[in-house]
């Protein structure tokens, strides 16, 4: 039992949100009391409602990652009288103060990525996207991954500093480095390696460079610079951005197909499978949601949502590519399909 866990003073403050949460609401919390010896533990709290058959919701998972001791004993007793705190607002503003005191230091978070950018201090990694036919002659495909040095040098989770950038409004700045730098990375390999040709990059953009008309401005005019195959990138959009922002992503893939520039939606069916919203949009690659493709071996409701979605992708001349393929069983259903 929740009380059992965090005891009668705690539990009181905790159960309105546990009924929220059952009721079908994912609720983020911070919690705080005076840990073992006294001192107050903080907590960012995430509970998310469980539905193992998508209808009648039976319980919750709860997820809690201990936080660096933002709030001070005294604050937490000012709040709540008896040492407790329990808030509902400041969940986002508790991670983003924590991973910028890991990456960032006591230095401004914001002129420590604007220095990463000006003296490249950013890495980008390749992942190989591999063909599911067997002898059939492929392009290297690759998606490319950005990191901090920061994050490689202390061991930190990758991509922690992406919710830092999109606070201080910096994503498009990092996603025209990162164009810039492949750019320049092929240009050079090529120059040392005359037989050399550039693989097929997939570069994921934020919705702030989607958004802005100069970005596919500045895309165009990297292209003819640097005498880069357009072909060669592939822009993936994640699907949350092709619904949210549907009359922004027409315009920046109408602005760039016609150089050669090819274009993929991420992340595709990990809220709910629909094809409404890509009518009149052609995508050159369907990214299936890893949320589906891990559990195609086990759940037959997966593996239709799999199946069914390659057939579409088939009939509309639009590759799929499965995310989270991690062992064999898995590998196996995607070539049955």
């Amino acid at each position: 039992l929740l009380r059992d866990i965090f005891g009668s003073r705690v539990y009181p403050l905790i159960a309105p949100l546990v009924t929220r949460t059952l009721s079908g609401e994912t609720v983020h919390f911070q919690l705080a009391w005076p840990g073992q010896y006294g001192a107050p533990t903080t907590l960012q709290a995430t509970q998310i409602p469980y539905s193992p058959d998508n209808s009648q919701i039976i319980g919750l998972y709860l997820i809690l990652t201990r936080a660096a001791e933002f709030i001070a004993a005294e604050k937490v007793a000012e709040t709540t009288g008896d040492g407790l705190l329990v808030s509902s607002e400041g969940g986002e503003t508790l991670y983003l103060r924590s991973i910028t005191e890991q990456l960032m230091g006591a230095i401004d978070a914001r002129a420590k990525l604007v220095r990463a950018l000006q003296h490249d201090e950013f890495l980008l990694f390749a992942q190989k996207i591999l063909s599911l036919k067997n002898g059939a002659p492929e392009p290297d495909c690759y998606e490319i991954l950005l990191r901090l040095k920061e994050e490689e040098d202390n061991l930190l989770p990758p991509g922690g500093f992406l919710p830092i950038a999109e606070h201080h409004g910096m994503l498009e700045e990092i996603d025209r480095w990162v164009v810039r730098s492949l750019m320049d990375w092929c240009r050079k390999k090529q120059q040392g390696f005359a037989a050399w040709r550039v693989p097929l990059c997939f570069i994921n953009l934020s919705a702030a460079a989607v958004s802005n008309p100069e970005f596919a401005k500045f895309v165009s005019h990297a292209l003819e610079h640097q005498d880069f195959p357009a072909r060669a990138l592939c822009f993936e959009i994640t699907e949350p951005d092709v619904i949210n922002h549907n009359d922004s992503v027409r315009r920046f893939i109408s602005a760039l197909r016609p150089a050669g520039c090819r274009f993929s939606i991420d992340d595709f069916g990990g809220a709910r499978v629909s094809f409404s919203y890509l009518e009149g949009i052609t995508f050159d690659f369907l990214k299936i949601d890893g949320s589906i493709i891990r559990n195609i071996a086990h759940d037959p409701s997966a593996l239709a949502k799999t199946r069914a979605i390659n057939t579409v992708c088939q009939k509309a001349g639009t590759r799929t590519v499965a995310e989270l393929v991690e062992n064999k069983e898995t590998l196996d259903k995607l070539r049955e399909i």
